[in-house]
């Protein structure tokens, strides 16, 4: 991740860990949603950390619930070897890993403000699919820095 990607990254996370729900929710259900979400998406390129041996081909699905509307975001990664290819819409249909999750815990997660653990404990994360490649998932992406203040659980 380049220096401004990181600022970004850790400004974002920010401003998600200092706002409370309702803020976030009414943040992520307006009208650039899309394009908060392609960022984000296009920023899980940059912070890909693939392990030494790389991958074997893995697919995992996003839903991120409660789209304005009706509905849900669909989005789709997919590993294979150093590399990663994320779609919107997905292009292949039997993923290993589902994640459902709504959208102000979906930012929560993937800025570090929350701990994935808890989250599906407490029903706020739902996964469909081979639990093994969460755990994977997690290992693979650099996150924005976030030592000065412990995430909130």
């Amino acid at each position: 991740m380049d220096d401004n990607t990181a600022v970004a990254a850790s400004q974002f996370a920010k401003m998600v860990r200092e706002n409370d729900d309702d803020t976030i929710r009414n943040f992520i259900e307006s009208d650039i949603r899309d394009f908060v979400l392609s960022e984000i998406f296009k920023q899980m390129e940059g912070q890909f950390r693939p392990p030494r041996t790389g991958l074997p081909r893995l697919v995992v699905h996003w839903k991120i619930l409660d789209r304005p509307g009706g509905g849900y975001d669909h989005w789709e990664i997919g590993f294979k070897g150093k590399r990663i290819r994320i779609n919107n819409p997905p292009r292949w249909n039997k993923p290993n890993l589902t994640f459902r999750v709504d959208g102000v815990n979906f930012l929560k997660l993937v800025t570090g403000n929350a701990n994935p653990v808890k989250m599906v404990r407490d029903g706020r994360l739902s996964l469909q699919g081979l639990y093994p490649v969460a755990l994977l998932f997690e290992r693979c992406f650099e996150r924005p820095d976030l030592r000065a203040e412990p995430a909130p659980g």
